[in-house]
């Protein structure tokens, strides 16, 4: 039987195997006149205006709360490496292990396997910062450097296929039965109401049923609805 299974979680984060990230190619080649197009990494799942209107019955202590200035600090330490490996350090020290480690590790032990991520040891890490963003990103090519070296044992047509992860399909649930779910939940009676306004997590709502693309957004609005209700 099998005890240790090998995964890549990691390769994306550090050789560039995300779209987005060429919006911070665009960055780079313009250097500072970038900025204009790309000021902050990372973004925030939720625009100011939006959080304000859905937290605006929300009572929070400021004492709670790290001021602007300490998040802003935060997120600067990230730009001095360049627009591109800024955003590749953002996701490594949070979408990496909040999220895809987490699920690998909870899902290996539910199979009772051992899980190991070369790509992170900590060596080839270091190594791949050693290279700058453009090594990594062009507008036609993502992971470049990791392609380049891999190509000398692996044949192009599985170095050129299309990415295939492993993806929740929330915007599609969102459309479908977890839309009664939510209505349900966040909109007749919860005890998030006292917290969140309702109609305007309901307009996201039928934007979403028609764009479905506030999948992510109402999942963490219905997370946080089961959340007060359970501790209410």
């Amino acid at each position: 039987h099998v005890k240790v299974v090998l995964g890549g979680e990691g390769a994306d984060e550090l050789f560039g195997g995300y779209r987005r990230y060429r919006r911070n190619l665009l960055a780079e080649a313009l250097g500072p006149a970038g900025r204009r197009f790309h000021h902050r990494v990372p973004a925030p799942l939720f625009g100011e205006e939006r959080r304000r209107a859905l937290l605006g019955k929300a009572y929070v202590p400021a004492r709670d709360l790290p001021s602007e200035g300490r998040i802003r600090d935060d997120v600067r330490q990230f730009a001095v490496a360049g627009p591109i490996n800024a955003a590749l350090q953002a996701d490594m020290r949070s979408w990496l292990p909040d999220n895809l480690l987490a699920k690998v590790d909870g899902m290996s032990m539910m199979a009772s396997l051992e899980a190991r991520v070369p790509y992170l040891d900590p060596e080839v890490a270091a190594m791949a910062f050693r290279f700058s963003g453009r090594d990594k990103v062009g507008l036609f090519r993502l992971k470049k450097l990791l392609r380049d070296v891999a190509n000398k044992e692996i044949p192009d047509s599985i170095l050129t296929r299309p990415k295939s992860g492993f993806t929740v399909p929330v915007n599609e649930w969102f459309q479908a039965s977890l839309g009664h779910r939510f209505r349900e939940i966040v909109l007749c009676g919860s005890s998030a109401d006292s917290w969140l306004q309702t109609d305007v997590a309901e307009k996201l709502l039928l934007s979403h049923q028609r764009t479905g693309r506030s999948g992510l957004e109402l999942w963490s609005i219905l997370v946080f609805s089961w959340w007060v209700e359970l501790n209410t």
